[in-house]
């Protein structure tokens, strides 16, 4: 593999952070390790493993727009679920933060948490951008467009509470 061939995956292998991504599959397999125990889980431990490791393959390759439109989609797709568990809510362990779909139990803010990486490094760079060296400068906060993006994950934080 040549730093000249501009493949997707040699793209990916170049430009992965190494140690975040040693850290993951480290705390993924202390995870695992512990999740053995519980034989009547593995299947489903096995399941969301081979999603994850799916996801952190294949989304890195995918160009930033998709990425970006994918996150607020997700960001949507939360708060809708955050509306859904106040008019039916599903109890499990005395919490009524649950979504049940398909035979699934979904924690909203658990589809959040994505979005929420993404769309804050989005709004990081887009600051960045524009304010050169200095983050406090007027012209970076006067757009109004931020106050969106902080508006979205304070109703997420208000609902989850």
């Amino acid at each position: 593999m040549k730093r000249s061939d501009r493949s997707l995956l040699t793209n990916w292998w170049f430009q992965i952070d190494w140690w975040i991504l040693g850290l993951v599959l480290a705390f993924s397999f202390i995870g695992f390790i512990t999740g053995i125990y519980s034989i009547h889980l593995l299947d489903k431990i096995l399941l969301f493993y081979g999603m994850s490791a799916l996801i952190l393959l294949f989304v890195p390759m995918l160009p930033k727009k998709i990425i970006f439109w994918s996150a607020i989609g997700l960001a949507a797709a939360s708060l809708f679920l955050f509306a859904i568990t106040y008019i039916m809510p599903s109890t499990i362990h005395e919490s009524h933060r649950w979504v049940r779909m398909a035979g699934l139990s979904i924690m909203p803010a658990d589809v959040m948490k994505p979005a929420f990486v993404v769309l804050t490094a989005w709004f990081l760079a887009q600051v960045k951008k524009r304010a050169d060296d200095f983050v406090l400068d007027k012209v970076v906060w006067t757009g109004g467009w931020w106050v969106s993006y902080l508006a979205v994950f304070i109703v997420g934080q208000v609902a989850d509470s």
